[in-house]
C-alpha cells in the first residue's frame, strides 16, 4: 500500500479525486508516495498550478489530473468535449504541469535534472461513452 504523504494538508476536492486517491493508495506499491492536492505558484507570474496529486515513486514523479465525468466524453489530439461542449484539453494542460515542475525540479538542485518527470490523466469512473484517439490513449486511464 503506498503511503498519502501530506504535511501540506492537501486533500481531494471531491468524490472522484477521493476514489482515485483511495484506489492509487491501495493498489500502488508501499515506496510510492501520493501527495494530494498540490498548488505550485510561480514566482515571476500570478500562474498557479493546481495539482490534483502527484506521485513519487522510486524511479519517477507522475503528475496526476483526475476527471470524474458521466455522460458523452471524447479525448482528441488537443481536443476534448464532454456532453458536446468543448473543453480544455486536459491531456495537454497537465503535460506542461509536468515539464514545469521538471524544470522547478532542475533549477532547484542539480542532482534533480536526472529526475523523469511523466503526467496521466486519470478517470474517476467509465463515462457512459468514451472515445480516445488512439494518440493520446497512453495518458488517460480509468
Amino acid at each position: 500500500m503506498a503511503e498519502i504523504w501530506n504535511p501540506h494538508n492537501g486533500d481531494p476536492v471531491n468524490e472522484g479525486e477521493r476514489l482515485v486517491i483511495d484506489h492509487l493508495r491501495n493498489e500502488l506499491p508501499d515506496e510510492y508516495l501520493i501527495i494530494p492536492d498540490v498548488q505550485i505558484r510561480y514566482d515571476k507570474s500570478r500562474r498557479v498550478d493546481e495539482i490534483d496529486a502527484l506521485i513519487v515513486t522510486p524511479f519517477c514523479v507522475i503528475v496526476v489530473e483526475i476527471k470524474d465525468y458521466s455522460g458523452r466524453v471524447i479525448f482528441g489530439v488537443r481536443e476534448h468535449r464532454v456532453n458536446n461542449s468543448d473543453r480544455r484539453d486536459p491531456v495537454d494542460e497537465n503535460n506542461y504541469r509536468a515539464m514545469r515542475i521538471k524544470g522547478k525540479l532542475a533549477d532547484s538542485d542539480e542532482r534533480l535534472r536526472s529526475v523523469w518527470v511523466s503526467d496521466q490523466v486519470i478517470l474517476a469512473r467509465e463515462p457512459q461513452f468514451l472515445d480516445i484517439a488512439q494518440e493520446v490513449k497512453s495518458k488517460i486511464v480509468t
